[in-house]
């Protein structure tokens, strides 16, 4: 859409095609967040931080801070993604719009020998508890949402002057003894706090900012590159752990649907191996007037390079479906199905892929005895045709091409 068209539209005729006009979702909630802005704010941190990646190794990063009882809201909520499930995209701006992200320019490398700053910032991301703060800025914050097809949308933001620990972080006592031990890698840190229990949003906020890892390597990442690196690494953990477990022995078919995301997750007999296809329909958000379908595969050995076209959704689908692998003690062939419709008109990062999947693997599952049989059923969930999906799936094609010895032996 061209500034004129939209100016002809002015969010009535919605010509671009979306369910909502994105620029007045945002003028909705911009009404009464522009009076709490100021340069001196005392408040809680959810607690959360930011790490941008433009300029790397030099990186914009600060905490965040909630805007007074502008909406009356938990101020843990506004920052932890687990817990916005069944929100509308309205309702995640306005989680996020209650925020204010400061940003400082860093070394990524200054994590190795943190001053007196920068340790503050980590004691606060280390917390499981919102922590009263007060930050001063250079200027009164603008009101300004920034949309990621990676992380949660970005509140407003300023340059931060001064920064003090008003309250006292709650760190626990498992956490503070992977942070303190500089000889255990990042990796083994993350794997470990897994198994602990934490979730992979917390786990993305203490990777980014440097608190784990082997002390004379350990840096700040951007929030960006940390969460697809704590799906990957945790990921990657659990295709280990599921490597010498049975087969499901029949067919099974997961789903779900939110905000405007369908998925149909098949599971079929064998060892293990997944794809991902994302199926864009017009008027969702990247769309581009046309149908567009894009898929990604691992093979049992697993995969040598990074899932560019589908870049962090695909790790963000893969770390649930491998947790309930392990959870089972059943592996399989994954074929994971995501059609988005135009309802999904604004990116608001691969936490909803994540959050998605993991409602529908906590559902009982459809069973089928034959391939054809799941597919069937799924047709009839899709909007565009299955053959559009079984066309590009490596898994379905073999499935439907290839005998199994046992298959061979049973005739």
């Amino acid at each position: 859409m061209s500034p004129g068209e939209c100016l002809r539209c002015k969010g009535l005729k919605l010509l671009c095609g979306k369910a909502e006009c994105p620029l007045l979702t945002q003028y909705r909630v911009r009404a009464g967040v522009n009076k709490m802005l100021s340069k001196d704010i005392c408040d809680a941190s959810p607690p959360g931080i930011f790490v941008g990646w433009k300029g790397y190794p030099k990186v914009q990063m600060g905490p965040m801070v909630s805007i007074g009882d502008l909406h009356g809201y938990d101020p843990h909520l506004l920052d932890d993604p687990g817990r916005w499930y069944g929100s509308g995209i309205e309702d995640i701006i306005t989680y996020r719009s209650s925020l204010i992200r400061s940003k400082q320019r860093l070394e990524v490398n200054s994590a190795r020998d943190p001053g007196y700053k920068l340790k503050e910032f980590q004691e606060l991301v280390l917390s499981i508890k919102p922590v009263d703060v007060e930050m001063l800025f250079s200027k009164i914050p603008k009101f300004h949402i920034l949309f990621s097809p990676m992380s949660e949308p970005m509140p407003p933001s300023a340059p931060l002057e001064k920064f003090s620990l008003e309250g006292t972080p709650s760190i626990p006592v498992s956490v503070d003894k992977i942070h303190s031990d500089t000889d255990l890698n990042a990796k083994d840190a993350l794997c470990e706090l897994h198994r602990c229990g934490y979730d992979e949003y917390y786990l993305t906020k203490i990777l980014s900012a440097g608190t784990l890892g082997i002390g004379k390597k350990r840096r700040l990442v951007p929030t960006r590159w940390s969460i697809t690196a704590v799906d990957d690494i945790l990921g990657k953990k659990l295709i280990e752990e599921i490597r010498d477990l049975p087969s499901v022995d029949e067919y099974l078919v997961f789903e779900n649907r939110y905000l405007g995301n369908r998925f149909e997750i098949l599971f079929i007999p064998g060892e293990f191996e997944f794809e991902n296809i994302e199926c864009w329909l017009p008027g969702s958000v990247w769309s581009t007037g046309e149908v567009n379908i894009i898929e990604e595969y691992e093979s049992r050995k697993g995969r040598r390079g990074y899932a560019v076209r589908q870049g962090g959704g695909y790790y963000a689908a893969r770390l649930p479906i491998l947790e309930k692998m392990f959870g089972a003690r059943r592996k399989g062939k994954v074929v994971c199905m995501r059609e988005i419709g135009e309802e999904y008109y604004l990116p608001v990062g691969v936490w909803e892929v994540r959050e998605n999947v993991k409602r529908a693997l906590s559902k009982e599952p459809e069973r089928f005895s034959s391939l054809e049989e799941s597919l069937s059923y799924i047709k009839g969930k899709l909007r565009v045709d299955i053959g559009r999906y079984t066309k590009v799936s490596r898994i379905i094609e073999r499935e439907k091409t290839q005998r199994t010895l046992l298959r061979w032996l049973e005739g």
